[in-house]
C-alpha cells in the first residue's frame, strides 16, 4: 500500500510523492499568499475551508510524465479551491497493482460523503465504467468534481 508523509505544494517532495502513489496536503497555508477571488489571505481562507475537505484521484494511464502529473495535481487543487474545498489527499494510481485505488476507496468508505476531484471521468476507468462509477458515488453521497474543462469547439 502507498503511504508517505505530508508534502507541500511546490515542494520537491511532491515529485517523490508522485512515485509513491499519494499526495497528502495537510497545510493549506502553503498553497499561495492570496486565494484567488476572495481577497483574503490564505490563513483566513484555510480556517474557513478547514471543515470542507475533498479527495483527489489521478490515474497514470492518462498522464505521460512527472511534469504533467504535477500540473494535473495543481488543476485538482484549483478545482477544489474554486468550489470551496481544501484538497486533503490526491491518490495517484501508478501502472501495476491498484494500491492507490484501494486506498481511495477505503478513504471514501470511511468518510461521510467527501467529494472526489478527478481530472476527467476517464481516470475512474480503473474502477469500471466511469459513468457507472460516478453514478454510484453520487448515490453514496459523494460528489464527483471534474477539474478539466471540456475543450471549446472551434468549428
Amino acid at each position: 500500500m502507498s503511504r508517505l508523509g505530508r508534502t507541500k505544494h511546490g515542494d520537491r517532495a511532491a515529485t517523490s510523492a508522485a512515485h509513491h502513489g499519494r499526495f497528502d496536503d495537510g497545510d493549506a497555508e502553503t498553497a499561495c499568499c492570496e486565494m484567488p477571488g476572495t481577497g483574503m489571505s490564505d490563513g483566513r481562507e484555510a480556517d474557513q475551508l478547514q471543515g470542507r475537505v475533498a479527495l483527489g484521484f489521478i490515474s497514470m494511464l492518462f498522464v505521460r510524465s512527472t511534469g504533467e502529473l504535477l500540473a494535473t495535481h495543481r488543476r485538482l487543487v484549483a478545482c477544489a479551491t474554486e468550489r470551496g474545498y481544501r484538497l486533503e489527499t490526491v491518490y495517484v494510481q501508478r501502472l501495476g497493482p491498484p494500491d492507490a485505488v484501494f486506498d481511495l476507496l477505503g478513504s471514501l468508505l470511511e468518510s461521510d460523503g467527501l467529494p472526489l476531484v478527478v481530472p476527467t471521468l476517464h481516470h475512474l476507468a480503473v474502477l469500471g465504467n466511469p459513468l457507472d462509477i460516478r453514478d454510484h458515488l453520487h448515490c453514496s453521497d459523494h460528489q464527483v468534481l471534474i477539474a478539466t474543462e471540456p475543450a471549446e469547439r472551434t468549428c
